[in-house]
């Protein structure tokens, strides 16, 4: 245990060390400081106060234990803070304060063994307060400790010298110090060095020391004959000087380097404009200076100016403001664009130079505003006006509406308070009007891309053989909106050209443009036309291969081509057994059909590689028997006993036995889609880990048949890929323990959309079980839908865009998550969006709502940018029709007579769903 009198001493020393080794920080308003609590700070230490040098340099003699010398609880620090809580300073600027910080313990380098001779060099380990760090480059200080033999003499190592007549070198000083050093605080002054030999041959050991002005002197350095001088000194007058020691020689000094610390040059804030309004008299008006990084800096009035002042008192700070500096100041009511200064001092305190700040008081008839929050958005053409910008404008002092006007950029011809529709390139200018008292405004540049709509030629396929297809004019084009379809928008028809003459060759041939299309021109200025090539595919011709009871058995290898499809017909029980190769291998597609009998395939042998059925394209059972057994065995995901390298398809009345018997193998392989759709049976067996009873790498599609899927020795291993069950029976698995509910999707064609974002192809069944979680957001915009029934499932939905559509209702309700809701360009006459807290963007423009009360639940305000209301539909305008057949004057249409009817264009691309004859006339 350390002796408590030298804790004591420790404690005392550090003390001495800190406020005599560096000038004093000056407290502001020290008399509000608890004298009795130790200071909270937070901040990084920049610098360690240097040890005495009876305690950095030790001798002691063998024998001596570890708690006997004597290693300080405490360190002494210098702290730059950001905020000293008790300090009254300006709690948000830097500055520099002293410290004591705790050392928990010592550890030595090499480990200490008082019975051993040997220089150990300790370090200490830091207990730091909560919010201090230590700043890169920063060391703490280290303590030497030299055991000696029991019969050496014991000195402290500063006051080591031979005895008298036994001095047998001594030390010569080549090289001195640099005589001189200046820099300003903050400034590294470099390094010093000293060269030096000893006429004995003995090494030399450096100690560097530094004393301050007030005559105390410390040990530096890292124990070489040269100093790196460290740019953590203070402002002040130093003088450092090595101390060379070396066996049997006489101590000698090196010559002193005078090194000066200036003050820094303080770069902060030096000016700064403050505005009041002209003809009007302020008093007492209170600026708030910046903040100084240092405690004792401080500000003085040199002049109060003439024009605009007419009273201006002392800077003060008080508790009130966090100790912030503040100027308070009244005003003349004076003209306008008149303007007066005042010019303070900044005391630079101990570390820093005086320096001068100026405030300017302009008089002004409107106040200077700059807005901003502003972010321009760049969007395609929709058929919709577009703002042209996103954020809530920052207009400072100034609240109320701002004048929003839009001008075309670079080409594009446009002017006006109104946002713009059509594609081209905008400014949109934000300004505070000109009645208020302020000024201001915010120029945002966007654009509005046209719009791409792809002109494709329909896809063909053919067989081999077959009449080449007359594809000129059938040519889809998609991508118009709001209206625009290609009868009026296109001026010139696409006319698509075969690239083939034939159809002899199987394969893959472009579809391209004899003719392109072309706009009209007032379509032109919204949209572009891509053109893509369409496909013309001419499949394979089949081939027919025959077999029968009287079959041999022998193995069947069909070589064809890759694209070809053969028809494997069998009558009666026909069985092919091999230990070679597989029993069948096609290389291009296989078409099993079967009158009657069983189709026996037996692959005996180990190899991974061959199976009882091997169809290296598409493979197709239909209403065929058909057992395979394989014993092969191996380590990759293709080994199986019926392998099919694209689909496997079972159809008709198939009954198909797969049975891997041999280790890691599958029942049934696709390298895509299994597809089952039997009034039979389809049986699979795997075996061993990651080996399935089925495994598909897509899609397991089973709407009929029962499928029974076993694994001889990972139960679990039933099926792999996504199974898609819309019929039939699956056992050994379970697809799916929830409850369908595809008949709540009530709208065929959200029901196909709810499909695609559950993964799901066209029939499939939905589950309440289904990943309806990883949905997060849906956009069913313009797909014709007329209500959303089902949209509760979407739980996790954070942005449902379901604008341009037939709803006539809409209850979101119970999507809490949604955070961004499109819904406008409907019939909707009520919206309930109850409980949608977490909104932050809303649109339910264009539809029929007689005003803000139909959107039960809204919390926000409608501000036209991001909760948008306004222009609604009309619910009670008429629409031209004409008659074509029955009463054709409405004045004397008998109610319930049938008419066939032309409506006229509606409003934002809507259609008339349905019309209704009644006395006096015929009305939408």
């Amino acid at each position: 245990m350390k002796q408590v009198r030298k804790r004591i001493g420790s404690l005392f020393l550090a003390f001495c060390i800190v406020f005599t080794m560096l000038p004093g920080v000056a407290f502001a308003e020290t008399s509000d400081v608890d004298s009795g609590t130790p200071l909270g700070v937070s901040g990084e230490i920049t610098a360690f106060a240097a040890l005495s040098a009876e305690v950095a340099s030790q001798t002691v003699g063998t024998g001596t234990a570890e708690d006997e010398l004597n290693l300080p609880d405490t360190l002494a620090v210098m702290i730059t803070t950001g905020s000293v809580v008790t300090v009254a300073t300006d709690s948000d600027a830097s500055k520099e304060t002293q410290i004591t910080v705790d050392a928990s313990a010592w550890t030595a380098e090499p480990e200490y063994d008082g019975n051993t001779a040997g220089n150990y060099t300790f370090t200490p380990a830091l207990e730091l307060p909560d919010g201090v760090s230590v700043s890169e480059g920063v060391s703490a200080p280290t303590i030497t400790v030299t055991v000696e033999e029991a019969d050496a003499p014991i000195y402290s190592r500063s006051a080591i010298t031979p005895l008298a007549g036994a001095a047998v070198g001594t030390i010569n000083i080549s090289q001195q110090p640099t005589p001189t050093l200046t820099v300003a605080y903050r400034e590294s002054p470099g390094t010093i060095s000293v060269e030096a030999t000893t006429t004995n041959g003995a090494s030399i050991t450096y100690q560097w020391l530094v004393k301050n002005d007030s005559g105390t002197s410390s040990n530096t350095g890292d124990g070489n004959n040269t100093l790196d001088i460290g740019s953590d000194y203070l402002p002040g007058s130093y003088e450092i000087y090595c101390e060379l020691t070396a066996e049997g020689c006489d101590t000698v000094e090196s010559e002193r380097t005078a090194l000066t610390v200036n003050k820094a040059n303080y770069i902060g804030s030096d000016s700064d404009t403050i505005y009041v309004k002209s003809g009007t008299s302020t008093s007492n008006s209170v600026y708030t200076l910046p903040g100084l990084p240092v405690s004792d800096m401080t500000y003085e009035i040199l002049s109060n100016g003439s024009n605009l002042l007419t009273d201006v008192t002392a800077p003060k700070r008080d508790e009130t403001t966090n100790w912030k500096w503040l100027l308070t100041f009244s005003t003349d009511g004076k003209p306008a664009n008149t303007e007066d200064t005042i010019t303070l001092k900044i005391n630079g305190g101990h570390i820093y130079d005086d320096s001068i700040f100026t405030l300017t008081v302009k008089a002004l008839e409107k106040f200077p505003v700059t807005i901003t929050g502003l972010i321009g958005t760049n969007n395609e053409y929709s058929g919709n006006p577009q703002t042209g910008y996103t954020g809530t404008p920052n207009t400072g002092g100034y609240i109320g509406e701002l004048n929003t006007h839009y001008q075309g950029r670079n080409d594009t011809s446009y002017e006006s308070a109104t946002s713009p529709t059509d594609a081209g390139e905008y400014t949109v200018t934000l300004s505070i009007p000109n009645e208020a008292d302020y000024s201001g405004s915010a120029d945002v540049d966007f654009a509005i891309r046209k719009r791409e709509v792809v002109v494709k030629p329909i896809i063909y396929t053919i067989m081999q053989g077959q009449d080449l297809p007359i594809v000129d004019n059938s040519v889809n084009y998609s991508g118009f909106v709001s209206g625009d379809n290609a009868s009026n928008s296109i001026s010139q028809w696409a006319v698509a050209q075969l690239n083939v003459t034939d159809s002899n060759t199987p394969g893959e041939s472009d579809i391209t443009f004899a003719t392109q299309a072309e706009l009209e021109p007032e379509k032109a200025k919204n949209y572009t036309l891509k053109h893509e090539n369409g496909t013309l595919t001419i499949q394979a011709a089949t081939a027919t291969l025959t077999l029968d009871i009287n079959y041999g058995g022998q193995v069947i290898d069909i070589n064809c081509g890759t694209n070809d499809t053969i028809k494997l017909v069998y009558s009666g029980d026909v069985s092919i057994t091999s230990a070679d190769a597989s029993t069948i291998y096609c290389k291009g597609n296989l078409v099993i059909n079967g009158s009657g009998g069983t189709l026996t395939l037996n692959y005996t042998g180990s190899s991974g590689m061959s199976s009882a059925l091997d169809v290296q394209n598409e493979l197709t059972i239909q209403s065929s028997t058909v057992n395979a057994t394989s014993s092969g065995s191996g380590s990759d995901m293709f080994t199986s006993a019926i392998y099919g390298a694209t689909d496997i398809i079972i159809t008709g009345d198939a009954n198909v036995t797969a049975t891997a018997t041999g280790a890691n193998s599958n029942g049934i392989y696709t390298g895509q889609t299994a597809i089952i759709s039997t009034t039979g049976t389809v049986a699979a067996t795997g075996a061993g880990v990651e080996h399935y009873g089925l495994r598909a790498n897509n899609n397991i599609n089973l709407s009929s048949g029962t499928v029974t899927l076993s694994n001889s020795d990972t139960p679990a291993n039933l099926y792999f890929g996504t199974l898609n069950h819309t019929g039939g029976t699956l056992n050994g698995n379970s697809p799916t323990s929830g409850t369908d509910i595809t008949a709540n999707f009530t709208d065929p064609n959200f029901l196909m959309a709810v499909r695609e974002a559950l993964g799901k192809v066209a029939d499939n069944r939905i589950y309440d079980t289904d990943n309806f979680a990883s949905v997060t957001t849906l956009n069913v915009s313009d797909k014709n839908i007329e209500n959303l029934s089902g949209i509760e499932y979407f739980k996790a939905l954070t942005s449902l865009n379901c604008n341009d559509n037939q709803l006539s209702s809409l209850n979101v309700s119970a999507n809490t998550a949604l955070q961004k809701l499109i819904c406008r360009g409907n019939n909707l006459s009520q919206l309930d969006i109850t409980g949608l807290n977490a909104l932050t963007e809303f649109n339910c423009c264009q539809n029929y709502m007689a005003d803000e009360s139909k959107v039960l639940g809204f919390e926000g305000t409608w501000d036209g940018t991001k909760f948008v209301f306004n222009p609604q539909n009309s619910g009670t305008s008429t629409y031209a029709i004409t008659v074509n057949n029955g009463t054709a004057d409405p004045s004397t249409a008998a109610q319930g007579t049938t008419v066939i009817i032309t409506a006229g264009t509606a409003p934002g691309g809507k259609q008339f769903k349905a019309w209704q004859v009644v006395s006096g006339g015929i009305n939408p």
